[in-house]
């Protein structure tokens, strides 16, 4: 979940229109791409499938073995490196970056610069979702959403629940 899903869960819950508000992020945690990942992403061929719907979640609810790992969900952000927008133009109005510098950037450009180091960016995320985690589900993938008459059915999965002490999903 990174800061556009943020600005969506608050304006949603801000709003005060909807019974429930539930947002679903694939990864174990929020932040999006300012969370650094050691594995490299495959570089795809122009050949590459697309993800197409799991048919063993036809009848739910139900454990089934986890898929492979969702490439897509990797970052290529590097944890000794520091943004390149400012932090006046990332930042939200109602709550402003801190002012921590690396020393990198701090030799580079000077004590003021704009920029801040990638560990600054996900602290400033992770706390402005704080108040909004008890709406989000953690590493849940939306798999199929169909309009059914005046309702909508989600077909959902939920990654890495231990079901009799071996790794499932939940769908």
């Amino acid at each position: 979940m990174n800061p556009s899903g943020l600005s969506a869960i608050k304006a949603l819950q801000d709003e005060d229109t909807f019974d429930v508000v539930r947002v679903c992020e694939r990864c174990e945690r929020v932040g999006g791409i300012w969370h650094y990942d050691p594995t490299p992403d495959p570089f795809p061929s122009p050949n590459s499938p697309l993800d197409a719907f799991d048919s063993t979640l036809s009848s739910l609810p139900s454990f089934t073995p986890p898929l492979p790992e969702t490439t897509t969900a990797r970052t290529g952000i590097d944890t000794h490196r520091d943004s390149n927008v400012g932090a006046q133009a990332m930042a939200f109005m109602h709550t402003p970056f801190p002012d921590t510098n690396s020393a990198a950037s701090i030799k580079q450009l000077s004590p003021a610069n704009a920029s801040r180091p990638v560990a600054v960016v996900t602290n400033y995320i992770e706390n402005l979702f704080w108040p909004y985690l008890n709406l989000v589900s953690m590493s849940t993938t939306v798999e199929r959403v169909e309009k059914i008459g005046a309702r909508w059915k989600l077909t959902m999965r939920q990654s890495s629940p231990l079901h009799r002490g071996n790794p499932q999903d939940y769908g």
